[in-house]
């Protein structure tokens, strides 16, 4: 497979990531919205820190994708776990 390198800037760091290009307009669109997200987040609970508005964006995106897909995957599942080791 063909690997690429980005970077992404989300919840204001940016965060070099390697991924299948195939991937990279499905990897730029999640990032964009979880930047929406996170600057509603921040705008709404202005005493909420950086982490704390990324935090409930990822809830607010994953709950969405699990409405829409019926349920969490075993790949939504890891893709949570790393996007958790990256916001560590």
């Amino acid at each position: 497979m063909n690997k690429i390198q980005i970077k992404l800037k989300i919840a204001e760091r940016q965060y070099p990531l390697t991924i299948e290009a195939i991937d990279e307009e499905q990897v730029r669109t999640i990032a964009k919205v979880l930047n929406e997200k996170f600057t509603y987040y921040k705008k709404q609970y202005s005493s909420a820190d950086a982490q704390d508005a990324i935090t409930m964006a990822a809830i607010d995106a994953v709950a969405i994708l699990c409405k829409n897909s019926g349920g969490i995957t075993a790949n939504v599942e890891e893709q949570i776990k790393h996007l958790e080791q990256i916001l560590a």
